[in-house]
Formats: structure tokens, C-alpha cells, sequence
């Protein structure tokens, strides 16, 4: 009886431990900084959100680039000035592969200086 019980907690407690890691390793939230860091862009998985915040004071706008479902590709604009922040809800299909960069532009006549954009980040819905 007693090796019956100790195999029931062995095999609950593995099960348990694999639940937690295929519950971690989905998270793919995920950052971006523009190279001359104007802008920083933030992806979050759970609910597919993407945030652009203006982090500098110069007249430009700050930008992110998505690019997502192997195809799709996605420039979105802040132009509401330093130390305001943008939200975007996307609608993402689970764990499509997910690209962001951060850039800084011209709002005005949507000119992004891509010279300045951050590296892209990846990871999935």
C-alpha cells in the first residue's frame, strides 16, 4: 500500500512540475529601445498588446514595427510627445512568431529614421 502511495505522489508531483513548465515557457513578453533610445516598445503575449512610449524630448514621434503570421507587417505612430505612451490590442492567432523594433520619426510626413530603429525582438503570441 504504502509503495502505491509514494508511487501516486511521484507521478503528482512530476505532472505538477510539467504544468508549471508548459505554463512558463509560453511567456514571450518582450522589449525593444531605438538605437538612439527616442523610443522603447513593449510586446506582451497574454492578449497580444504592444506599447510604444516617446522617451525623449526632440519633436519626434516614437514608432514600432510588428511583424507577425509570417507575412503581416505593421507600423505603428505615437506623435503625442515625450513620456506619453500608445497601446495597441493586436489580434493575433496563439503562438504565431511575433517581431517588434522601436524606431523614431517624423510623424508629419511619416518618415521613420530606420538608421536609428532598435533590433528586432521575436517571440510568439
Amino acid at each position: 500500500m504504502n509503495r502505491k502511495l509514494a508511487r501516486s505522489a511521484f507521478v503528482a508531483a512530476v505532472a505538477a512540475g510539467l504544468a508549471v513548465t508548459t505554463t512558463s515557457a509560453h511567456a514571450s513578453d518582450m522589449d525593444s529601445w531605438s538605437l538612439e533610445l527616442r523610443a522603447h516598445a513593449h510586446f506582451e503575449d497574454y492578449g497580444e498588446i504592444v506599447t510604444i512610449e516617446d522617451t525623449a524630448k526632440d519633436g519626434r514621434s516614437a514608432v514600432v514595427q510588428v511583424r507577425y503570421s509570417g507575412t503581416e507587417y505593421k507600423t505603428y505612430w505615437n506623435p503625442n510627445g515625450v513620456n506619453s505612451v500608445r497601446t495597441i490590442n493586436l489580434s493575433i492567432p496563439e503562438m504565431d512568431e511575433v517581431w517588434i523594433r522601436a524606431c523614431s520619426g517624423e510623424y508629419s510626413g511619416y518618415r521613420i529614421y530606420v538608421e536609428e530603429c532598435g533590433y528586432w525582438k521575436g517571440g510568439r503570441a
